[in-house]
């Protein structure tokens, strides 16, 4: 999956609804299994494929994703990155190890946002309740991504 994402970033492009649905299983002309990123319905040009830098951030945009799988930057309104495709993949990733997503069910933005906010203030007591534990790497995958930048 994260192969997936890296080829869609490679390709100047952010894909900006990164979630379960949107990864399908395929074979390669090699008969060997490939995850593909699917549903390019948001993505958006990302990089400037002359210079390779990313172009430059807009100071306020439109709700981009999937509630539960959307970063936190696009609960805020801000220009979407690929650093913004990696945390709808970490959300993922925490379903499929079976912690599950405080505001999984419900479909207010707002107070998804809240929730949110307050969990990556708090996460190991909000979000990764129990994964760290178990996955103690989850925790530095949270705390490196919370350090990327636009």
């Amino acid at each position: 999956m994260l192969n997936a994402i890296q080829e869609v970033h490679k390709a100047g492009i952010i894909h900006r609804d990164v979630k379960p649905s949107n990864f399908v299983m395929g074979k390669r002309t090699d008969d060997r299994h490939q995850v593909f990123l699917v549903d390019f319905g948001l993505a958006k040009d990302h990089l400037n494929l002359t210079t390779g830098k990313p172009h430059a951030a807009r100071r306020h945009t439109d709700f981009r994703g999937t509630i539960p799988y959307a970063s936190l930057s696009s609960h805020q309104k801000q220009e979407l990155g690929r650093k913004d495709d990696l945390w709808s993949f970490f959300f993922v990733v925490m379903e499929f190890l079976d912690e599950p997503l405080p505001w999984k069910n419900n479909t207010n933005k707002d107070e998804v946002k809240v929730l949110k906010t307050k969990a990556f203030k708090s996460p190991k007591k909000l979000l990764l309740t129990t994964l760290h534990k178990k996955h103690p790497e989850i925790l530095e995958l949270f705390k490196y991504l919370n350090k990327l930048k636009y």
